[in-house]
């Protein structure tokens, strides 16, 4: 009566060569036990004529059938006792095997206008033995017979709830392990990104400021402020570093390290003191550009959900750290625009290529992995070097699904 979805059969059947690779071995069982009861009944009884071995082998082989055709053989085997039930001389006692497996099989597969038929149908016999005077079972004996065919019915019916409940908390099982999964691998993505563009900046920021302090026309003034800013740059880097060492070792909450930032400022202005920060070190640096924040409806507070606010604040850090490395110093070295509508966020950043300082850095793999990152998201991004301009564009969903 139970069937089983795993095409080799459960694990207690493996040791039987005749299961193996079957697809519902309960079922299976079941039939050989209740073809094995109907013979032995009627090697039992007190009449083995010719007739009745093979109404025994015709219950038996309808048995068997209902492994491939449960609604025709289950009809077939609930006609084969009405006809006995009132031909009389007849054994029953090899029939009610048979009948427990139609209604318990049937029940067991939701067929419940056909076990309804069948049971109304095994009524009506027993009334019209009753009523014609066949002689049959007394009408107490009848009440209990087809109340075991309840019985049966019903525990058919129990063991596919209880399968069903069984599959259904396994999908939640896998669905909430596949969620799970789907959750550490965007946070190790966002630290991963996380990790290459603190160190990728706070390094390029100290070795660029390290140049500019060792010149001899530097004064004990510059040479002070550039180890200061050094100093400044390292101690956030490590700080950095040392906060995703402390996630990945379970000792932080990756949330909270989300949203650590400009909690209480609204986000156009957390993302425009941003940039003018940005300006102000590129600046001290050489490298001079314009960035520019708009909105599409002024006096809304555009605040999109955090990983958006998180990615959006990380992409802005490589940027600046691919203008530091890869842009040309002097004069509108860089242009990055943001704009922030209702539903995404457009932005677009162009720097010009100094391809000798370019080719002696170390290709970054920064960018990919925001792509990464935008892509989940929702959002898109491609860059591209044209006529050594380079240009990044990004859109980005205000509100993650």
């Amino acid at each position: 009566m139970m069937s089983m979805s795993n095409a080799t059969g459960p694990a207690p059947f493996h040791i039987f060569p005749a299961f193996r690779g079957c697809k519902r071995p309960y079922a299976l069982a079941i039939i050989i036990f209740v073809v094995m009861l109907t013979m032995l009944e009627y090697a039992a009884g007190s009449d083995q004529s010719m007739a009745n071995l093979m109404f025994a082998c015709v219950l038996a082989s309808m048995s068997i059938g209902m492994y491939w055709l449960p609604a025709c053989c289950g009809i077939g085997i609930t006609a084969l006792s009405v006809a006995t039930t009132l031909y009389p001389g007849m054994p029953f006692s090899p029939q009610l095997w048979s009948l427990w497996l139609v209604f318990g099989m049937l029940a067991h597969q939701r067929r419940y206008v056909l076990v309804s038929m069948l049971f109304i149908a095994e009524i009506a016999v027993y009334l019209a033995a009753l009523v014609f005077h066949v002689p049959t079972w007394a009408p107490s004996g009848i009440v209990t017979l087809l109340g075991t065919f309840v019985i049966a019915a019903i525990a058919g019916y129990g063991i596919s709830a209880l399968q069903q409940f069984q599959r259904i908390q396994e999908e939640l099982r896998q669905r909430q392990s596949l969620q799970e999964r789907y959750h550490r691998s965007q946070r190790d993505l966002l630290l991963a990104s996380r990790i290459h563009d603190s160190t990728a900046r706070g390094l390029t920021l100290i070795s660029l400021m390290a140049d500019d302090s060792m010149p001899a026309t530097a004064t004990g003034e510059n040479r002070h402020a550039c180890l200061r800013d050094i100093k400044s740059v390292a101690a956030d880097t490590l700080a950095e570093t040392r906060t995703v060492i402390d996630i990945l070792c379970g000792s932080d909450d990756s949330a909270a390290y989300a949203n650590r930032d400009h909690d209480n400022v609204m986000f156009v202005d957390a993302l425009r003191q941003q940039l003018d920060g940005y300006d102000h070190i590129l600046a001290t640096l050489g490298f001079l550009g314009t960035s520019v924040v708009h909105t599409e409806k002024q006096g809304t507070n555009h605040r999109p959900d955090s990983a958006v606010a998180e990615e959006l604040r990380d992409l802005i850090d490589q940027l600046y750290t691919n203008i530091v490395t890869h842009a040309r110093q002097g004069n509108d070295s860089y242009v990055i625009r943001i704009v922030v509508g209702r539903s995404r966020i457009n932005l677009t950043e162009s720097n010009t290529c100094d391809m000798a300082r370019s080719s002696d850095r170390h290709i970054s793999h920064g960018l990919s992995l925001h792509e990464r990152r935008i892509r989940a998201l929702g959002g898109t991004m491609t860059y591209a070097i044209e006529e050594d301009v380079w240009t990044l564009r990004a859109q980005i969903p205000l509100f993650h699904a």
